[in-house]
């Protein structure tokens, strides 16, 4: 009888060895199952992201190749166009024969000229600054920022660091002018602001700060509009980071970071 005992316990606890190595392969497998399954919907995850980065990259290389365009046949087509008709008129009013009410038609159509001259070259510029191009970002947001406050509309101060002859990737600063044209416009028609203040600081990457005295964003449905996201966009399609202050928190900030050349 001792002996069936013996058996029954050996039997048992076999038995009991078996189920629990049982459960601990049917955990692991499981648990790496699950983890498998973690893997490849993150992988999918980031296959989708980088589908959208990349549309979002053609996107917005679609879009500043339109701009370039278009700015060229201003300046090139239309601007010369306009001027060379400013020089007939300027010749028409030096003509004997032309009598008062036909000078005074004249002065007044050179006017329109020179108003319609300086709108084509405004266009232009805010389609595709030619600084921008030659100079880079920071003799371009130099220029901007003459521009705005030649205009006494708004006050802006700068403060930036002291890389003027770091050259970044053409995209980058295309996309970098973009956002302070963006933020500018937003706060010039909508703030209510009369200071601007942008910093910029060099650390792994660099660093703008963008802040008005305005009334800010008043409702967070405001961060979904058209400009805010596209301005978003252009950030993270550059391979940077972003953030905007939410609604009612005073002041109104951006901060965004963008990379540095690697060899810079």
């Amino acid at each position: 009888m001792q002996e069936n005992g013996n058996d029954i316990v050996i039997l048992f606890t076999v038995s009991s060895l078996l189920i629990a190595l049982i459960v601990i392969l049917a955990l692991i497998f499981l648990f790496s199952y699950q983890k498998k399954m973690v893997k490849q919907n993150l992988q999918i995850q980031q296959g989708k992201l980088d589908l959208q980065q990349k549309l979002l990259i053609a996107s917005i290389d679609a879009q500043e190749k339109e701009r370039r365009r278009i700015a060229s046949d201003l300046h090139d087509d239309i601007g010369s166009l306009l001027s060379a008709i400013k020089l007939n008129v300027k010749h028409l009013k030096t003509v004997d024969q032309v009598g008062k009410e036909e000078q005074e038609f004249l002065e007044q159509t050179a006017t329109m000229l020179d108003d319609g001259i300086t709108s084509v070259r405004n266009v232009s510029y805010n389609l595709l600054p030619p600084t921008l191009v030659r100079f880079g970002i920071w003799e371009a947001l130099k220029e901007l920022i003459k521009r705005i406050n030649d205009s006494k509309q708004i006050s802006v101060v700068a403060h930036f660091s002291k890389v003027d002859n770091c050259r970044l990737d053409e995209a980058i600063e295309l996309s970098i002018f973009r956002v302070f044209q963006e933020l500018i416009a937003n706060t010039t028609h909508h703030s209510e602001a009369t200071t601007i203040t942008i910093t910029s600081k060099l650390t792994t990457e660099l660093e703008f700060t963008y802040s008005d005295n305005g009334k800010g964003i008043t409702d967070n449905s405001q961060l979904q509009g058209l400009g805010m996201i596209n301005m978003q966009s252009r950030i993270r399609a550059a391979g940077g980071t972003i953030s905007i202050s939410e609604a009612n928190v005073l002041p109104f900030l951006v901060n965004f970071k963008v990379p540095m050349p690697q060899n810079y």
